[in-house]
């Protein structure tokens, strides 16, 4: 996995004029402007919502932007995986059921792209076994389905703030 640079301007000409090929050859393979942090919360910070369930996937994206964060969808694993990488959101939550890659796969592709960023389980799968597996696997936390809007919310900024 390359570097990845944090821009602390407010426009990319910095990169655009030329310095892009030097950044490169050091390692940078992309480049973001960073979230701003606000009373002990990031604000603005980027959710990758990984849930084959429409209905789910809008409600929880509504819950999400109402506690100010931006949502972004998939709904099924290659889906996430592209997500991802052209996104790089600063936090995934992540169904485990998925269609095309099952959630597991992902979350073990996603540590390979990125092994700091956060993953939150939300799954109906309660076994002992899967979570465990899933947390071994790279997850960071497991919520079960169904869930409390308010711990959701709650654990994604706590997982941030540990970040």
């Amino acid at each position: 996995m390359g570097k990845w640079l944090i821009l602390l301007e407010t426009s990319s000409a910095k990169i655009e004029d030329g310095n892009w090929g030097k950044l490169l050859a050091n390692g940078v393979t992309g480049w973001r402007f960073p979230s701003v942090s606000q009373g002990g919360h990031v604000k603005n910070a980027t959710v990758l919502i990984v849930e084959d369930d429409l209905t789910l996937a809008a409600a929880v994206a509504g819950v999400l932007a109402d506690a100010g964060f931006v949502t972004t969808r998939a709904t099924d694993g290659q889906q996430a995986l592209q997500a991802f990488f052209s996104l790089r959101p600063d936090i995934v939550l992540l169904d485990l059921g998925l269609p095309l890659l099952d959630g597991q796969i992902v979350i073990e592709r996603l540590r390979d792209l990125s092994p700091a960023t956060p993953i939150v389980v939300l799954s109906a799968r309660a076994e002992l076994s899967e979570r465990v597996r899933a947390l071994q696997g790279g997850a960071d936390d497991f919520i079960f389905k169904p869930f409390s809007n308010e711990e959701l919310v709650a654990r994604l900024w706590a997982r941030l703030r540990n970040t």
